[in-house]
C-alpha cells in the first residue's frame, strides 16, 4: 500500500525503503522541475551529519548505518543531477554543492 503526499509518505512493507522519496523525486518533483521535498531531505541529512551518526541507524528495517542514505544521495540525486530540468537554474547548482558537501566526508566508505 502506498501512502503519499508528504516527505513522510512511504510504502507499507516489512522492509523500509527509499522508494517513496525516489518516486516523489522522479515522478512528481522532476515533472514540476522544482524539488522542495528533496531540499528538505538534504537539509535533514545535513542536520544528521552535524552530529555523530549512530552505527545502528535504521537497524531492524534495513542495512544499518548511514551508507544507504549516502547511496541514495549519490545514485538518485547527484548522479542524475545533469539529466533533470530545474525551473530555477540556481537550485541546480545549489543541489550539486549541497550533495557534494554531504558526501565528501564519507568519500572513503566502501559502498559494495
Amino acid at each position: 500500500m502506498l501512502v503519499k503526499g508528504s516527505f513522510l509518505s512511504f510504502y507499507v512493507t516489512e522492509e523500509f525503503t527509499f522508494i517513496s522519496h525516489q518516486v516523489e523525486l522522479e515522478e512528481i518533483e522532476a515533472r514540476d522541475e522544482e524539488f522542495p521535498i528533496t531540499r528538505g531531505f538534504l537539509e535533514l541529512m545535513n542536520a544528521i551529519t552535524d552530529n555523530s551518526i549512530p552505527a545502528g541507524l535504521g537497524s531492524g528495517y534495513r542495512v544499518p548505518g548511514f551508507a544507504p542514505y549516502l547511496e541514495f544521495l549519490r545514485d538518485n540525486i547527484l548522479l542524475k543531477f545533469n539529466t533533470r530540468a530545474y525551473r530555477n537554474p540556481a537550485e541546480k547548482v545549489s543541489f550539486k554543492i549541497f550533495v557534494l558537501q554531504l558526501v565528501y566526508p564519507f568519500r572513503w566508505m566502501n559502498f559494495e
